[in-house]
Formats: C-alpha cells, sequence, structure tokens
C-alpha cells in the first residue's frame, strides 16, 4: 500500500447494492518488479518497418483465397486485393493468420486435429484529468475479475476482463461485435473505480472488442511443419502471442529455416508441435510419479 497509494488492496469483492461496505483484507498478492507492458500497435509498426528495411514486401487488405501447391508441397498464395487477383510464389507459406488460422489451413488441406475458439474480448478506456498518488502499476484482479493499466498516454485508463464467464463468447471474426457490451462496461468501471477509489466518475469512456483465437487442445499454440510440405503453422497465440513472440519468432524460423537467429531460448523448439496431445500424456505420467 505504501508502494501504490492510489490502489485499494481489500480482499473482498464489493455489493453496490448494499448500504455499506465493510473493507476486508486477507487475500495474498504478488508483486513482479520486472514486470511491465508495451505498446503493441507501435512494437508491430516497427516489426513491419524492420521487415521492409529487409526486403518484405507488404500487402494490406488482401485475401489468400487459395493456397497454390504441386508434387505435395506449398508453391505460394493466390490473393484477391481490390477486386484483382494476383498470386505470390513462395516456397514457404506460414499460417500466422490469427482468427482466421482454420480457414486458411482448410485452403491448405490440412486443418489441426483441435477446433479453434476466437473469443470476443471486450475493453474499456477510460479518461482522466485528476491527480493520483504515486505510481499506478498493471493490476490483475482476480477478486473483482478484471485488470488494468494506464495507457501510454498517461491520462487514461485501460480495463479489460478476468472472468472466464466474460471470455466465453466464441464468434465468427468476420462478423462480430466490435465494442463492448454497456452491462460489462458499466460493471468494469465500477471496478475500477473500487480499486483506484480517488478516480471521479467524470472522463470520456470509449470501448472496444478484440478476439483472442485460442487451439482448444490445451489453449496453447501450434508452431510445427504440417502435411502439405512448406506450409507451416504459427496458430492459437490466443491473448499471451504478444508477450510470447521473441521465442515464437526463433521457433518459426527454425521451422523455415533450421536456425533460431539471433535469440536463445531453452524453450524445446518441439514443445509446441501439432501431435503434442501423446507428449501431454507422457509428461503428465511422469508428474504423476
Amino acid at each position: 500500500e505504501k508502494e501504490f497509494p492510489a490502489i485499494h488492496f481489500a480482499s473482498n469483492r464489493p455489493d453496490f447494492s448494499a448500504a455499506s461496505y465493510d473493507p476486508e483484507y486477507s487475500s495474498a498478492a504478488i508483486y513482479e518488479t520486472e514486470a511491465g507492458y508495451a505498446d503493441a500497435v507501435g512494437t508491430t509498426r516497427d516489426y513491419l518497418s524492420a521487415a521492409q528495411n529487409l526486403g518484405a514486401e507488404l500487402r494490406f487488405n488482401a485475401n489468400v483465397v487459395t493456397v497454390l501447391q504441386a508434387g505435395g508441397r506449398v508453391t505460394g498464395v493466390e490473393l484477391v486485393q481490390d477486386g484483382t487477383k494476383s498470386a505470390v510464389h513462395a516456397p514457404v507459406v506460414v499460417n500466422c493468420a490469427g482468427p482466421w488460422a482454420a480457414p486458411l489451413n482448410r485452403l491448405a488441406g490440412v486443418p489441426l486435429a483441435y477446433p479453434f475458439a476466437n473469443i470476443r474480448a471486450q475493453m474499456v478506456n477510460k479518461s482522466y484529468s485528476e491527480a493520483l498518488p504515486g505510481h499506478i502499476p498493471l493490476v490483475r484482479d482476480r477478486v473483482n475479475n478484471l485488470y488494468f493499466r494506464l495507457e501510454a498516454n498517461g491520462v487514461q485508463f485501460h480495463v479489460g476482463p478476468n472472468d472466464p464467464q466474460d471470455l466465453m463468447e466464441n464468434v465468427d471474426p468476420d462478423d462480430y461485435k466490435d465494442t463492448a457490451d454497456p452491462p460489462l462496461r458499466e460493471r468494469q468501471l465500477a471496478m475500477l473505480q473500487h480499486r483506484v477509489p480517488g478516480l471521479i466518475a467524470r472522463g470520456a469512456v470509449t470501448t472496444y472488442a478484440g478476439l483472442y483465437c485460442n487451439y482448444q487442445l490445451d489453449n496453447y499454440p501450434v508452431l510445427d511443419h504440417s502435411e502439405l510440405e512448406g506450409f507451416v503453422y504459427a496458430v492459437g497465440l490466443g491473448g499471451e502471442g504478444f508477450k510470447m513472440s521473441p521465442v515464437v519468432g526463433m521457433i518459426v524460423s527454425h521451422l523455415v529455416t533450421g536456425h533460431i537467429g539471433r535469440g536463445s531460448t531453452r524453450v524445446p523448439l518441439n514443445f509446441f508441435r501439432k501431435d503434442r496431445e501423446a507428449l501431454l500424456s507422457v509428461l503428465w505420467e511422469t508428474q504423476a510419479l
């Protein structure tokens, strides 16, 4: 509490319909001194710029309509962009299509054994101008089922869901509501103000909804070769793909080139293979022993 004076650390969930609230302080917390967050949009733009500097060609708003193949191996993809069809020929195609991973696998004729779930995640942003004491950390609150942090602009709270019940809506990535539902928005704002009581009610509120693409075997990604030679899976990264991206990049680099590049990792390179169900059984049996 001395470290973060703006945060209220009560361990019991408030009942906003009750006449009074008596805080309790019985829960434990974990403080990660080296944890943090990054600007995902800015980082992605940096990746794109770095790729272009290395010779990559970017094509936006282009739909893959065919995975080209001959003799049992991939030879590229066919695209439609602004109504015009064109082909990109390549000996390797990496499926990193996020929520569109399953349709692309089907186009290639190599669907995975388990389905994907495209989970709608509803986010709330609240602007504020009042002075808050001390530092505002990223807080993952399992009592009140939310997480929050400051946005990079320093004048806005970003609030996300932490309740499994809020992360069960499996949607079509081409047709889903891209703003938060009003009941969830109001609940998250109330819980934010409970955790940061110095906030006042005023301040612009905006919402959006994005997608987590989870592979339903175990909610971990698949990073592996497919049965179609040259077609590589990098799919199902869910809501943790951004923070896993350095290791994902090393493993995919190894799948494509045989080398992990300039980094290093202790994660086994086959840890996320497509047939890991058998490996999981072995791990569980080993753990039981």
